[in-house]
Parts: structure tokens; sequence; C-alpha cells
């Protein structure tokens, strides 16, 4: 009997890890959206893992707390995709672009690349990014593409980054609290998405009486870029790429996407981000030069 039973429990161990595919993924648990919810990190391991199971595949997910040390990964073939700031990936993005392939983001309220607003109270009469000198901003946590934005802007008309011109700058978990903030005169200004913006107008139209959008950005933002490693294993990649246009379809697609609060995940061409390396081109050398 001690035989059967050690013969059954090998071919088990034998079956699960006789795998058609093991793919290691990196992500950044500071800076991006998982920073915001407690239970994130584990419930995306476990997302992505349940819908491997699909092909019979297995995900390692990692998570690290800095790119310079995901990126080290990654380019010693230790990951097969990574998601990246932006700051980081237009930094290094002509190395980044020769070991790398299918590059995709999330995305919200069906729009792939953000407009960003600045919002001010009426009665504050502030009218453009030097007019926030001495003011108070509220930014939804985490939110890089409105922090580089209100630096940029800050560093264009004051010379001085946003930290040296505003008096204060909160956080909170939501953009549609930020624009109430500024309506309720909590806060001086914010920057939120044109999205956010619709939605809260369309919900609440007398937030125009006292609220106005000061500043618009292009229509060029992304929240990250995650990439393959060219030396990815090609069964695993292909599978996460067929499976994820239908995400929502999956067993747990629909609770990812409303924890983290995407629509569905979109593929990055590189005429998405040419507008988006010149941004970030003008902004490094904004912060060299008044550094």
């Amino acid at each position: 009997m001690k035989y059967i039973i050690f013969f059954i429990l090998s071919t088990f161990l034998y079956a699960n890890e006789n795998y058609t595919y093991n793919v290691k993924f990196g992500f950044l648990y500071k800076g991006t959206i998982l920073s915001n919810f407690k239970d994130a990190r584990s419930y995306l391991t476990k997302w992505l893992n349940e819908i491997a199971i699909i092909d019979n595949g297995k995900v390692d997910v990692k998570y690290y707390p800095d790119s310079k040390s995901l990126y080290k990964d990654y380019k010693e073939n230790d990951l097969d995709m990574i998601v990246l700031n932006l700051d980081f990936f237009f930094e290094n993005k002509e190395e980044i672009d020769s070991i790398s392939t299918n590059y995709w983001t999330l995305l919200y309220n069906d729009v792939k690349l953000k407009q960003l607003y600045l919002i001010s109270h009426k009665s504050l009469n502030i009218k453009d990014f030097k007019d926030l000198k001495g003011k108070n901003l509220t930014l939804k946590a985490e939110d890089i593409a409105s922090l580089n934005w209100l630096n940029k802007n800050s560093l264009l008309s004051s010379r001085k980054t946003y930290l040296d011109l505003l008096k204060d700058v909160s956080y909170t978990d939501k953009e549609s609290r930020n624009v109430l903030n500024v309506y309720f005169k909590k806060t001086d200004a914010s920057i939120v998405s044109k999205g956010v913006w619709d939605n809260m107008i369309e919900l609440n139209p007398s937030i125009k009486k006292k609220v106005e959008v000061i500043k618009k950005s292009k229509k060029i933002h992304l929240p990250f870029i995650g990439v393959f490693s060219k030396n990815a294993n090609k069964i695993g990649k292909e599978s996460f790429i067929r499976l994820s246009k239908d995400i929502q379809q999956l067993e747990g697609g629909d609770q990812i996407s409303k924890l983290l609060k995407f629509d569905k995940l979109t593929w990055l061409e590189n005429k998405d981000l040419e507008e988006l390396k010149k941004y970030y081109d003008e902004y490094f050398k904004l912060k060299n030069k008044y550094k």
C-alpha cells in the first residue's frame, strides 16, 4: 500500500510540474496603480495563474520597489515581461526597444491615451500654472502622468519644481473626490483626466458653476507601459496575448478590472508613443536645466 501511495503522489507532483510553459512577470509595487490597493498584488498573482492554467501554464510573479532593480533582472533574462513607469521607460527607451516587443497598457473609460485637465475653483482666478504659487493642490495617489505634467508646466512657467511652487500637495485615492474637493474649497486646484471630469459634470452639472478647467494637456498620456522580452517564452507570451483579448470573460477578470478600475488591456503601437516621447524628452531637458 505504501508503494501505491508513493506512486500516486509522485505521478500527481510530476503532472503539476509538467507545464506547457512557465513565464516570469515583474511589477512595481511603488509608483503604480498596484500601490493603491492592499490586496491588489496577491489578487493579481492569483488571477494571472488562474488564467495561465487554461493553457496548462504557470506564471511566477515578482514585485519590485523600484524600476532599476526590476529592469536589471529583465535585462539578465530573469523576467519575460515587466511593467515600467513612464519616466524610466522613456529615459531608457532606446535600450528597452532593442530587447523588447509587444508593448501594452490598460484602458480606462475606453480611452487608450489620456488627456489631463488642471482644474481650480473659480473664485481663485487661476489662469495658468504659474498662478498656483503658494496654493494647495490635490492629486490622485501614484498618478505619475499627472505629477509629471504638473512638474513640467511648473518648470516651464516659473523655473521651479512643483514642490517649490506650491504650498502643499496632498493625495487621495480617487480623481472624482478631487473634483469635489475643489468644488467645496477643500483644496485650491487638482489635475484629473478628461474622462473623470466629463463623468462628474454629467452627474452634477452644477460643478461647472464653481469649478473651471484652467489648462488641458494633449491627449497623449498613459498610466504605465508593459513590455515583453524578445527572449520571452514564446508559448507563454502568445497565451497572454490571446487571453488578454477577453480578460473580462475569464474567471476573475471582472473582479480584477473593477479592483484596479480599468476596462481592458490594450496593445500599443509606435505611433501611440511618438508624441509622448517628444513630451518626455522636453521634460528631461527642463529637469536638467532647472535642477
